[in-house]
């Protein structure tokens, strides 16, 4: 494992830590309802694991739609469903972007040009439940299947870019089958517990109700699911090139979490960067050029 620091750019600047969004108000009224979890732990627990797998979507931006414009629209068949799938770009050498949870393919758009630039033809999916697939929930192995289902169509891949949750189903996939020669990593969780923590410390969930909640994962996923949807527990049987970029100013996922995968992903290298946050890392110069010249290399 290998740690630097990225050089500071227009976007990293390791004296303005990252600024702390606004709280949005859909998060302000579930914090009021979780107040009554001090009443009724039970009931609030069951809300928290049902909000758990809900998502929603924001609208296009004008430059998203823009890009969009520009792609190739896919329709993969995926069960009963169906997945969005876009590309660009027409080449045998190929890379995937994975969005995070609550994402879309096409916040990774950044990524585009910069492949684009060294031969690649690039492909971003949404999950389901998220962007143009339908449905209203889903959780992080159906996601796995989705990479899947998407490997098998357009791969396989010279490398995959990952955010976030991203990353944890494209790690599920990897042990399944699906192939990819080089993988990024942006702001991963290692542990399914961190991102319990994160979601319960948000929306101010009341601990007696974090517990009904984590009882309803193990009744429904079994009492190994802490491990199951866990990033460790498939880094370290895995032997492809991986290279984790984590913020120090991430305030969803800690720093840690992304040191402790690059620890046991024996063949991996951790950048540290700063001033970027969660989100605002993708969209640096400096680290999407890293994660191109690192997919690059033979």
């Amino acid at each position: 494992m290998e740690t630097y620091q990225t050089e500071p750019n227009r976007l990293t600047n390791p004296k303005k830590p990252a600024r702390r969004a606004k709280t949005p108000i859909g998060v302000k009224v579930f914090q009021n309802v979780f107040k009554l979890g001090r009443v009724s732990p039970k009931l609030m627990g069951r809300f928290a694991y049902t909000l758990w797998f809900r998502t929603n979507r924001n609208p296009l931006t004008k430059k998203e739609k823009e890009y969009l414009r520009e792609a190739r629209h896919y329709k993969v068949p995926f069960g009963s469903k169906e997945i969005a799938a876009f590309s660009w770009g027409n080449s045998h050498k190929k890379v995937l972007l994975a969005h995070g949870w609550l994402g879309r393919g096409i916040h990774m758009r950044f990524f585009i040009a910069p492949f684009l630039k060294a031969g690649y033809e690039v492909i971003a999916l949404d999950a389901p439940a998220h962007g143009q697939s339908p449905g209203k929930q889903s959780e992080l192995f159906e996601y796995g299947d989705a990479i899947q289902t998407v490997g098998k169509l357009f791969g396989p891949f010279e490398g995959v870019c990952t955010h976030s949750v991203g990353a944890i189903s494209t790690l599920i996939a990897l042990n399944q089958g699906f192939k990819a020669k080089r993988i990024v990593c942006y702001n991963t969780p290692c542990r399914l517990e961190a991102m319990v923590q994160y979601f319960s410390e948000t929306l101010q969930i009341p601990k007696a109700a974090v517990l009904e909640m984590g009882q309803l994962f193990e009744k429904n996923y079994g009492k190994d699911c802490w491990d199951r949807a866990s990033g460790d527990t498939y880094a370290k049987h895995l032997s492809i090139p991986a290279l984790i970029i984590h913020d120090r100013d991430d305030r969803e996922i800690p720093i840690e979490e992304g040191r402790q995968l690059a620890k046991v992903w024996k063949n991996s290298k951790f950048i540290e960067t700063a001033g970027l946050g969660h989100r605002r890392i993708l969209r640096d110069d400096g680290a999407i050029s890293k994660s191109v010249r690192f997919i690059g290399r033979e």
